[in-house]
């Protein structure tokens, strides 16, 4: 039996049916896998990155909704504006630094941020915001939210101005009060 050709069903290409071309299989009569060697190592290959990306991204989705709810509450929402949509939440460094921070622990994904946060058992000093107010907050020192009713904005000295990109030609007053 083991000189008789046999076929691969997936390729259809007939082979010797020896333990050179098919895998062993001791459940099949003849004891080797239907499908080729080939065929069998390429459709595995196909198969075990379709359950690496699925469940790198369902944990990587389970993680940030961890990190979210520890620092948000449940349901987490911005701790500015109360946004509760979770594609639109973030962690916000208090007080700032979040980049050298980043650096500093080799975060270069954010999933890798939501790692330290939970290996370190989610400490002070971070918290929810929206990507909205995490923006404003870092490119002005301020969160519109955070105005009270009639207040207006912060001239432009005392807008910071490092990292803050005038557009071209706006100057940083129009740029606070949205002009």
């Amino acid at each position: 039996m083991l000189n008789e050709p046999k076929t691969c069903v997936r390729c259809k290409a007939p082979f010797p049916a020896t333990p050179d071309y098919f895998h062993r299989d001791r459940n099949r009569p003849d004891g080797l896998q239907s499908y080729c060697k080939s065929c069998r190592n390429s459709h595995q290959m196909v198969y075990d990155r379709n359950l690496i990306l699925k469940t790198s991204t369902a944990y990587a989705r389970r993680l940030r909704l961890q990190v979210l709810e520890a620092y948000g509450g449940t349901p987490p929402s911005c701790a500015c504006c109360g946004v509760a949509h979770l594609e639109f939440l973030a962690i916000d460094h208090v007080g700032g630094g979040g980049n050298a921070h980043r650096k500093a622990i080799g975060a270069t994904k954010p999933i890798d941020m939501c790692r330290w946060l939970k290996r370190n058992g989610f400490p002070p000093g971070f918290r929810v915001l929206c990507h909205n107010c995490n923006s404003a907050l870092g490119h002005y020192g301020y969160c519109p939210h955070g105005l009270l009713p009639g207040e207006d904005a912060p001239l432009p000295e005392d807008i910071p101005t490092a990292g803050v990109s005038n557009g071209g030609g706006t100057s940083p007053r129009s740029l606070a009060v949205g002009i």
